[in-house]
């Protein structure tokens, strides 16, 4: 079908104008005279006109040939026509199965652009997931590391009390050493002059017994009283140590307790440390991809690019 514009009036005026100047009308010279119009839509109007011209006789012959020649020359006329038609539409068929090796071509490259710009698209998209993905663990693992920042500042200072408070523990665990072996002296101090006491009270007794074997009733009573004394001065001893025994089993029980508290720190803190190294692997491991995914990007680009160079421009119609 004829492009609108070229008509077939346009070429019929450039091929009578080409016949005048000596020259064979051809597609490609009318089309350098008009300037525009695809080789389909001339060779189309061009096959036209040689038919009309055809049926025609020739009348630029001078007056003077004879009749007998003219035949002779319209034949000729009539067989060069013929074999211009025939070189016409094999050219033209020649074309027409070019300009559709072209658009098969052209289709072929703009679906191959097509599926590398899809596959471009589609690893922009995996690029951004994977930055998003790395931005959000870099989020984690700066989250991860202020908290276990804090975790270590809040450990020492827990370390900080807890040697405080097992340097008062110890403090007082010597002193009650000290206390305790203060009262053992004094126990056994106690102990002696109960036995001083007794011997004397012994000694008294008996030499009163040979004074005084009346009053053997007297001090008997004196004897066991000072035994219920040294009784119950044992029973203070015995619960002084006692209590003395419980404070320093308290204090041995709250050491227990920092120590395990202090050990449970270390085990939350090699925890966060753990969880660190793990973040900062999954991050090496996101880099190293996204290293490779733009690589890949690059590489279809570059491929892309060089498509669109080795690509011919569309002829105009």
């Amino acid at each position: 079908m004829a492009r609108h514009g070229i008509d077939y009036a346009s070429v019929k005026q450039v091929a009578l104008k080409l016949l005048s100047q000596g020259t064979s009308p051809s597609v490609q010279k009318i089309r350098e005279l008009l300037g525009t119009g695809s080789n389909t839509t001339i060779a189309e109007h061009l096959k036209v006109w040689r038919a009309e011209h055809a049926e025609k006789k020739v009348r630029h012959l001078p007056a003077s040939l004879p009749e007998e020649l003219i035949g002779t020359f319209e034949v000729l006329w009539q067989t060069a026509l013929s074999h211009a038609e025939e070189q016409l539409t094999h050219v033209t068929e020649e074309l027409e199965a070019r300009e559709e090796n072209l658009a098969q071509a052209k289709m072929l490259k703009d679906q191959a652009i097509a599926d590398l710009q899809a596959q471009l698209e589609k690893t922009q998209q995996a690029l951004e997931g994977k930055n998003q993905e790395n931005q959000a663990l870099q989020t984690q693992l700066a989250v991860t590391t202020e908290r276990s920042e804090q975790q270590t500042i809040e450990l020492s200072k827990v370390q900080q009390q807890h040697d405080l408070q097992l340097k008062h523990l110890q403090d007082e665990k010597q002193q009650m050493v000290l206390k305790a072996g203060a009262l053992e002296k004094e126990s056994e101090k106690l102990q002696q002059q109960l036995t001083q006491q007794a011997e004397k009270y012994e000694a008294t007794l008996a030499k009163e017994s040979d004074r005084q074997e009346g009053s053997e009733k007297r001090w008997a009573q004196l004897i066991d009283q000072a035994r219920t004394e040294a009784t119950q001065l044992r029973k203070q001893h015995d619960k002084t140590i006692q209590q003395k025994n419980e404070k320093l089993a308290t204090v041995q029980n709250q050491l227990t307790k920092q120590q395990e508290q202090l050990l449970l720190s270390k085990t939350k803190l090699a925890h966060k440390e753990e969880l660190e190294k793990s973040l900062n692997k999954q991050l090496n491991t996101l880099q190293a991809q996204n290293t490779a995914v733009s690589s890949e990007l690059a590489v279809a680009q570059s491929k892309l690019e060089t498509k669109k160079s080795n690509k011919k421009p569309a002829r105009a119609g």
